[in-house]
């Protein structure tokens, strides 16, 4: 007699799982769909802003794969200056992927490769400073209240320069405590929102950039051309840029910024990080780029600056 319900014993709590295995698949079935129209239609959005300032966007549209580990890919993304053929950047094998998923978190990465058009006689100093592969991680982790916080992890590989970026932000959003944390992720709402920075670090690491860029200066002003010339010529070139800050709120924290790219393309240091953090721990508006003034202007009342040098 036992042994006969011992079964329907397995197949009845089986059942339940099975469904719930279904319902989760068929969730994520409907957010690939969902996350590859809101993919599409960024990029549709973005060609059509960016229309007024001369510029095109040609690509290709995203395809999203995967039963349960999600992954949208485009072959390619171009941009070029008006309607002519002149590509200023492109990225390959475009791929994001959503890495994790529960019910209060999920992180996206992203990855792929740039490249870079004709800039004449920029091009050396652009492949030697410019990132040719890039690799985000974006953890999105729902809060109590109508908020979430978000982290971030950029890697850039440049020829010739290797930069990191770490961000903690606070995000105000009545509309993820609406719609719930998937249709959230997929619809790409937090791209739309405001930042409250909680902690970020950039930095910047040489990779032999200084003597790279004395070999590129060199190829263009003759091999005579000794250390001490390139030194003078590199401070006087920065100091210019400095010098159109001058009159700005923020001209101290350029000028910092600057004089500590300098160090690193002098053979003074190695690393170059840059810290930021709220200077109360009060709640900060979030920052919303109207124009560059505003945004330096703002953004350096409210926050705290540190650049740090290292070898």
């Amino acid at each position: 007699m036992k042994k006969s319900i011992m079964p329907k014993i397995l197949i009845g709590g089986l059942i339940p799982i099975v469904a719930l295995v279904g319902i989760c698949i068929f969730q994520i079935q409907n957010l690939k769909h969902r996350l590859q129209t809101s993919l599409d239609n960024h990029l549709i959005q973005i060609s059509q802003n960016i229309a007024s300032q001369n510029l095109k966007l040609d690509y290709a549209p995203f395809e999203c794969q995967g039963l349960i580990f999600i992954e949208c890919k485009s072959p390619y993304i171009k941009l070029f200056l008006g309607d002519s053929d002149d590509e200023l950047i492109s990225s390959s094998d475009l791929n994001l992927s959503l890495k994790e998923l529960d019910f209060k978190s999920a992180t996206l990465g992203v990855k792929g490769q740039l490249q870079y058009g004709n800039f004449g006689d920029l091009q050396e100093y652009i492949q030697a400073f410019f990132p040719q592969d890039f690799q985000l991680d974006l953890t999105i982790k729902s809060q109590e209240n109508k908020s979430y916080t978000a982290h971030t992890k950029l890697l850039l590989e440049a020829q010739n320069a290797h930069y990191t970026q770490d961000l903690t932000a606070l995000m105000d959003s009545p509309k993820i405590a609406q719609i719930g944390l998937l249709p959230y992720i997929d619809s790409l709402s937090f791209l739309d929102e405001g930042t409250k920075i909680q902690n970020y670090e950039l930095s910047l690491v040489s990779k032999n950039l200084s003597n790279k860029l004395f070999e590129i200066v060199q190829s263009k002003y003759g091999k005579s051309l000794d250390q001490n010339s390139y030194s003078a010529f590199a401070t006087f070139l920065m100091g210019s840029t400095a010098q159109s800050f001058v009159s700005k709120p923020y001209y101290s924290q350029i000028k910092e910024v600057i004089d500590g790219f300098l160090s690193v393309i002098l053979w003074e240091s190695n690393k170059m990080q840059i810290f930021i953090s709220p200077k109360t721990n009060q709640a900060i508006q979030p920052l919303y780029i109207e124009d560059v003034d505003t945004l330096l202007d703002t953004f350096f009342y409210n926050y705290n600056f540190q650049v740090k040098l290292s070898e």
